[in-house]
């Protein structure tokens, strides 16, 4: 497994402001570290391409099943759980408008996904709050 916090500086992330936390991320993201996926991660459904689109750019921090506790949510201060009333009470245009823009140490996705990749994404994290 590829660890990315070695390429990351000694200073904790959750002490640096959101803009230096947000280029490390995307600078973790240009270097590959997105790439490589833990062989024992549940794989995502063919029939789901939020799924899929969700365990490329999301799962990382907020982990596959949403729960907020992926493998880099430590390095990063708390991330919050996809699995809420807070989330699931969001309207359609509020999550998609979310994961365009991002909102703390979540970047925006408007340029690494299309909008129909970012409908999908927010289509897959309603479901994740279905019962």
């Amino acid at each position: 497994m590829l660890h990315c916090a070695t390429a990351m500086m000694h200073t904790p992330p959750h002490r640096l402001r959101w803009p230096v936390r947000t280029a490390l991320l995307l600078a973790l993201g240009a270097a590959g570290c997105s790439g490589e996926r833990d062989p024992n991660a549940p794989r995502p459904s063919a029939a789901d391409p939020g799924e899929q689109v969700f365990a490329m750019a999301c799962a990382r921090c907020h982990a596959a099943d949403g729960a907020g506790d992926g493998e880099l949510a430590g390095r990063l201060g708390p991330i919050p759980p996809l699995k809420s009333p807070r989330v699931a009470a969001m309207t359609p245009a509020e999550l998609t408008g979310l994961i365009r823009a991002g909102r703390g140490a979540m970047p925006p996705h408007d340029k690494r996904l299309t909008p129909a990749q970012i409908d999908a994404v927010a289509a897959h994290v309603r479901r994740l709050n279905t019962p």
